[in-house]
């Protein structure tokens, strides 16, 4: 009796430590299986702080040295000329022709317009006709007064008649000479207010001048 109960005994015993040893086994690959899970997880959050490390910032090393240093300021400005000249004419009448444009650069006495001077141009001619008249009266006025033919006051008179002419046909070339609208000074046209045909007279301005040498 005694001995069947122990027979029975070791095989439960040995049931149980059959048992036992599974249940060890499915733990120890459970364990196993976790630490390796661990294990990974380590290593990625050590990936993620290697690959974070070896982005740093890009940087460039240079010696200390001297040199130069540039520095820069922008802004917007109105650039005016030193001299800037109206021009006008002397004369008045008609335009017959415009020689310039705006941004053409002029010589001091250039022409820049001319007026109508038909009429001018006659005053200028019957002044000096009448001027080489009278010139070549007092010419031979001169070789009767030398053989004392003629009085010193009618000889006088008529050399003063022949100057007076003389500064008529001056006045007339010079009448003649502004409808030559002229430059002045030397420059850069800026601005032209007259056109072909225009009637100007002596207060309306034609032309302005710039010198861009003085900026």
């Amino acid at each position: 009796m005694i001995t069947r109960f122990t027979h029975m005994s070791l095989r439960e015993l040995f049931r149980l430590l059959i048992l036992a040893v599974f249940c060890l086994v499915v733990s120890s690959c459970g364990s196993g299986e976790a630490g390796d899970g661990e294990k990974m997880v380590a290593a990625a959050d050590s990936t993620k702080v290697e690959k974070k490390g070896d982005e740093g910032v890009p940087v460039k090393v240079f010696t200390v040295e001297f040199g130069e240093i540039s520095d820069y300021v922008q802004h917007t400005s109105t650039i005016e000329a030193e001299e800037a000249v109206d021009v006008y004419s002397r004369a008045t009448g008609l335009v017959a022709e415009v020689l310039v444009e705006e941004g053409d650069a002029i010589k001091a006495g250039q022409v820049l317009a001319r007026l109508v001077d038909d009429e001018l141009g006659l005053v200028t001619e019957e002044a000096r006709v009448n001027f080489q008249k009278l010139a070549s009266k007092f010419k031979r006025a001169e070789g009767l007064f030398e053989r004392s033919l003629m009085s010193r006051e009618d000889f006088e008179q008529q050399k003063f008649t022949v100057e007076e002419s003389r500064l008529r046909w001056d006045r007339a070339k010079l009448t003649l000479d502004h409808t030559s609208v002229r430059s002045p000074v030397d420059g850069v046209i800026s601005e032209r207010t007259v056109k072909l045909g225009d009637r100007i007279s002596q207060s309306i301005k034609l032309f302005s001048l710039v010198d861009l040498q003085q900026l």
